[in-house]
């Protein structure tokens, strides 16, 4: 996002879900962090509204605090952000960026096709699957976490200028 000229970044945080807000707030720690770490000088804000919610997200972009980037915890929020903002007569991404995460078939189908952070589904269920049965094998082993890459897919959804090629 900073590569591309945003700075004022949110993350898309609805609360109704707390299972998923655990993982989302991984997510957006992950996110706040990195920016801070490439010299982003204001922090990430956190939204705490759904992706649907016009009026919230009507005021949000009215005031002196709209962001220029909105990060959403998966693709399905996102896609249905994009929807809400261009019924309230903003533009993707002529008004504000908008990226996904786990890169679903919905994030192609997007318009414009989202920015996303890709799962490597596949990749984890092995990986999930060795551990487990290491950890059956060798129960007194101490648990351990393990990181896998998890590739950035830049599409339209963050394209700063029209003569951006994809």
């Amino acid at each position: 996002l900073l590569e591309r000229g945003y700075g004022r970044v949110a993350f898309l945080m609805e609360n109704s879900n707390p299972t998923a807000n655990a993982n989302w707030g991984n997510r957006l720690f992950g996110l706040a962090g990195e920016l801070a770490l490439l010299g982003c000088e204001e922090s990430v804000r956190r939204l705490d509204f759904a992706p649907n919610d016009e009026k919230a997200l009507a005021a949000l972009m009215r005031s002196k605090a709209r962001p220029d980037a909105i990060v959403c915890g998966n693709d399905e929020h996102a896609a249905t952000l994009v929807k809400a903002l261009n019924r309230i007569g903003r533009r993707v991404p002529g008004d504000v960026a908008v990226v996904g995460f786990d890169d679903i078939d919905v994030a192609r189908a997007t318009t414009p096709p989202l920015t996303t952070i890709s799962q490597p589904v596949k990749r984890l269920a092995a990986t999930a699957f060795k551990t487990l049965l290491a950890r059956i094998r060798y129960p007194n082993n101490d648990p351990r976490e393990i990181l896998l890459d998890a590739p950035l897919v830049a599409r339209k959804s963050t394209c700063v200028s029209p003569k951006m090629i994809w």
